[in-house]
């Protein structure tokens, strides 16, 4: 099996080859440049530690293993541990582009890398501010609908197709 070289990046430094026991001390003593925030993050951090269970940590090499579901699929395990089981139903448009539907997919799971949403996760990110504007947070919302430059792109729109869009467009 193939090593593959992982980058890690802590406190404003990017360290190779960063092997996961570096980060777990004293057994199961996290080693994180920040405390775990409570809400998503806790429960990622939760679920991260279920995953990992009882694994013993060696020395080795980090490196990226595929285990096949029991019958051999891999659509239901990456729709089991990453789309998870809720109310939005994937269904996937054969008259669209793929590109196009995992788009507007990620759109309804409001699952676009904002600059809202990269904080949620953790990342350290000097201003929440939209970096074409800088007039409002960088929204799902904002990026798609409210930012000055995507009015003028939705203007447009509706003249080429001589349309009549609501003036109030929302995710909601």
């Amino acid at each position: 099996m193939e090593t593959m070289e992982v980058s890690l990046r802590i406190r404003g430094t990017i360290i190779k080859q960063v092997l996961v026991a570096d980060k777990i001390k004293d057994g199961r003593c996290w080693s994180w440049r920040r405390t775990i925030r409570d809400g998503r993050e806790a429960n990622e951090f939760k679920q991260l530690t279920e995953v990992i269970g009882d694994a013993s940590l060696t020395n080795n090499p980090d490196k990226w293993v595929w285990d096949l579901t029991s019958n051999g699929s891999l659509r239901s395990l990456v729709e089991k541990a990453f789309l998870g089981v809720g109310d939005k139903e994937t269904s996937w448009n054969s008259k669209v582009p793929s590109k196009a539907d995992i788009f507007m997919w990620r759109v309804m799971l409001d699952k676009l890398p904002t600059r809202d949403n990269l904080i949620k996760k953790g990342m350290d990110i000097d201003s929440t501010l939209c970096s074409v504007c800088k007039m409002d947070n960088e929204s799902m919302q904002h990026v798609l609908f409210d930012c000055i430059n995507v009015v003028e792109v939705w203007r447009f729109v509706e003249k080429w197709w001589s349309l009549s869009l609501p003036m109030n467009k929302s995710l909601d």
